[in-house]
């Protein structure tokens, strides 16, 4: 027993005594190219650790170089692409505004410049001064899980809801809840720091927001079964940030009754009894449908404006 144990001693000795590259002759060969591409060791460095086989050292690390070069190449033309979309994108809006100046006259455009710069102060103006006594509040709830292509397909349907809300004659007062995570960093994107509007981080009854009262609160469902009548001031009205493609049904009114708010829907039925193929709307139309009840109180005026501003923008007719 001693002598094997002995004898395997000495073999492990032996080992630890010879190199192992002349152990093994591969390692020799490829683990200065694999050092090198990892960028430990120098080109030259890695030529003068191999020694079996320089053919095959030649050939890897020529291979190597050129899968760096091609990444390289891959990488400046990239920066290249984005540098010229940005510079195309640069010229369109000087040939755009160089055309509209040739068009009406240089004067005629600034007066047009300042005339939209200073109704776009009047609107903040209207805006911020409006309140709870004279004016509704219609809040979008955040508050549900989108995927990211639909949490961007949302924040544009917001900036196009503020823009209605802004420029409305009797802006209501707007507000987003569960403004947080993607969906904040989304609207980041298209400018929501400056907008003006009643910004809650957590839910609709939570922290900031507990000042809202519950009975004063009216959750807008597609599932509802009552039917919103009329808008009236103090109320607050909730609409769901939802970017339903595929009619997930059940979900704004399981939250209404989760938060033990009254919940309804916009009256379709009344104002189409044929019935109506798609009543899911997306926010922005839902926040344009009160703004001209608003200013019309009449269901049946305002579903038809907004399907001409429909029509007449892209040409498409409303499903009925």
């Amino acid at each position: 027993m001693q002598a094997l144990v002995v004898s395997v001693l000495g073999v492990v000795l032996l080992l630890a005594a010879v190199p192992l590259t002349e152990r093994c002759p591969r390692i020799s060969r490829s683990f200065p190219i694999q050092l090198a591409s990892r960028g430990r060791v120098s080109p030259a460095g890695a030529r003068a650790v191999s020694h079996s086989d320089e053919s095959a050292d030649s050939n890897e690390w020529a291979k190597w170089a050129e899968r760096r070069r091609r990444r390289e190449e891959w990488r400046n033309s990239a920066h290249e692409r984005m540098r010229n979309k940005s510079l195309r994108q640069k010229r369109r809006k000087q040939e755009s505004i160089a055309g509209t100046v040739e068009r009406i006259g240089k004067k005629a455009w600034q007066e047009s410049k300042y005339r939209k710069m200073k109704e776009k102060i009047q609107a903040r103006s209207r805006l911020r001064s409006a309140n709870l006594s004279t004016s509704p509040r219609i809040v979008v709830d955040l508050d549900y899980a989108n995927s990211e292509g639909e949490t961007r397909s949302l924040a544009k349907q917001l900036r196009c809801a503020y823009h209605h809300v802004l420029y409305s004659e009797s802006p209501p007062i707007f507000a987003l809840s569960s403004y947080k995570d993607n969906v904040a960093k989304a609207l980041a994107a298209h400018g929501s720091e400056n907008w003006v509007m009643e910004k809650y981080v957590e839910g609709l009854f939570d922290d900031g927001s507990s000042c809202v009262n519950k009975e004063d609160v009216i959750y807008l469902s597609p599932d509802a079964e009552s039917v919103l009548e009329k808008i009236e001031a103090g109320k607050t009205y909730v609409i769901a940030g939802i970017v339903d493609k595929t009619l997930r049904n059940g979900l704004s009114l399981s939250k209404a009754q989760k938060l033990g708010v009254k919940a309804v829907c916009l009256p379709f039925k009344d104002l189409y009894p044929n019935g109506v193929k798609n009543h899911v709307l997306n926010v922005d139309t839902v926040v344009r449908l009160m703004i001209e009840f608003l200013k019309y109180q009449d269901w049946l005026k305002s579903f038809e404006e907004v399907r001409r501003d429909c029509i007449n923008r892209t040409g498409e007719k409303m499903n009925r």
